[in-house]
């Protein structure tokens, strides 16, 4: 048998294919999106894919699965509760798959979702008792997937607590654990750099193995969850077949500047993906600054922006539009772009309109605003990192939303809209976004 981890880790996903030495075939777990990293290890192993397994329909990402298998790579394979709208081969508790020497078991695992199953893997050259488990978004390292995605998160944590766990702790401690998601996901509050781990560790150091008591138990899993995933709804009815999949390569119309303009006149919102100091420079009124050169382009869009509302991009090298288009697709986000502005930089000035500028202050200069208090209006700052950065060290007096809360938290800010406000985070990237919502939003 021979096994391959593939993860993406700007949001936590981890996939995996298995082959068989003996068949020359092999499977792949949990796929995302971009399958040609699937592709290329199948080739450079000499395999054919022979199934495509997803363990539930997933909600922060979208699922590679039938995508691979439309190309004709690999039959798809789907839990039996699944509620999908195509054709699937179902796997239920105890069903089992075979390629040449390595067995694979589904075991129902729910509780992240109702249809969640994970994939018991034993290798008969070597032994005939299991060597690891694929345990999708259901058990990760010191963590169990986030309850309340598709259930009420009470109802989730007592699949978890009566159907999930039991099968998961009459596992022998030696059998390696495999997840779905590392540090990172929203899928869970998984911290650890590590990517493995073994029954008997979590057995013995995972908290929520260590709890008893049912009630407990429901509360801690409800407690301190991270932030839905972005563009949660959307991607689930992607993975469900109720909207469509993207199966080629991600497109958008180019649209000229004037075309631009009228779009957003009729409710379009632009994402001017250039980095924070090409968007201080100058920019459209209205435009979010969503820096395509951060790992989390396509989070923040989908955090950030209204689920319906249509999107332009704007960028700084035509090059750009197709990099932005393939990580959108990711999360399902690139059916929303209703074109790319041609021209790039060069459409700010054939807009022929007056562009908005975004002063960058230095911290000395902030200081002299904000402590000193010597001018007439001082100077708010408002800090939108996320609570751990906050809990490890602020600015005195300095206001505190979460990027990821700004949008709801727009009209509870502690200042009026004419106030003088400077925005900080940990690099600049953050900060220009929220700075830019803040002026969508009619903040001087």
């Amino acid at each position: 048998m021979w096994f391959e981890q593939m993860i993406r880790s700007e949001t936590g996903c981890a996939s995996y294919m298995i082959g068989s030495t003996k068949s020359g075939e092999c499977l792949v777990f949990d796929p995302l999106w971009d399958v040609a990293p699937y592709l290329d290890m199948a080739k450079k192993r000499g395999a054919r894919i022979r199934y495509v397994i997803d363990s539930h329909t997933h909600a922060d990402h979208v699922s590679g699965a039938r995508r691979l298998a439309k190309l004709g790579h690999g039959e798809l394979v789907m839990p039996q509760l699944a509620e999908i709208a195509y054709p699937a081969t179902r796997i239920g508790h105890g069903h089992t798959l075979q390629i040449g020497e390595v067995l694979l078991e589904s075991l129902h695992t729910p509780g992240h979702r109702p249809e969640m199953v994970s994939l018991l893997v034993t290798d008969r050259s070597r032994s005939q008792h299991p060597w690891c488990i694929l345990t999708g978004d259901f058990l990760m390292v010191g963590d169990l997937g986030r309850p309340d995605l598709a259930l009420d998160g009470e109802q989730g944590a007592e699949m978890l607590f009566d159907q999930a766990l039991p099968r998961l702790l009459g596992l022998a401690d030696y059998v390696e654990v495999y997840p779905g998601h590392v540090a990172g996901s929203t899928c869970g509050r998984v911290t650890s750099g590590k990517t493995i781990t073994t029954v008997g560790f979590e057995r013995r150091f995972n908290w929520y193995l260590q709890l008893r008591d049912r009630p407990l138990f429901v509360a801690e899993m409800n407690a301190e969850q991270p932030a839905r995933p972005a563009n949660v709804t959307n991607i689930v009815a992607i993975n469900q077949g109720r909207q469509p999949l993207t199966l080629g390569k991600p497109h958008a119309p180019a649209v000229s500047p004037a075309a631009a303009i009228k779009a957003i006149h009729d409710g379009a919102l632009l994402l001017d993906v250039r980095p924070p100091a090409r968007f201080a420079a100058g920019h459209l009124p209205g435009a979010y600054n969503t820096p395509l050169a951060s790992p989390n382009f396509e989070q923040w869009v989908g955090w950030l922006t209204p689920p319906t509302a249509p999107l332009l991009l704007l960028a700084e090298h035509e090059a750009d539009y197709d990099l932005a288009l393939h990580k959108l697709a990711f999360l399902g986000l690139d059916q929303r772009v209703q074109g790319v502005v041609q021209g790039g930089n060069r459409a700010l000035a054939a807009l022929h309109r007056p562009l908005r500028r975004l002063r960058q202050l230095r911290v000395h200069q902030a200081r002299e605003r904000h402590v000193r208090r010597s001018h007439r209006r001082p100077l708010h700052i408002l800090d939108v990192r996320e609570q751990a950065e906050w809990d490890g060290g602020h600015i005195d007096n300095a206001h505190h939303v979460s990027l990821k809360e700004l949008a709801e938290r727009m009209g509870q800010l502690p200042f009026a809209q004419s106030d003088p406000v400077a925005v900080v985070c940990a690099s600049g990237v953050r900060s220009s976004l929220a700075a830019s919502m803040l002026l969508h939003h009619g903040y001087q």
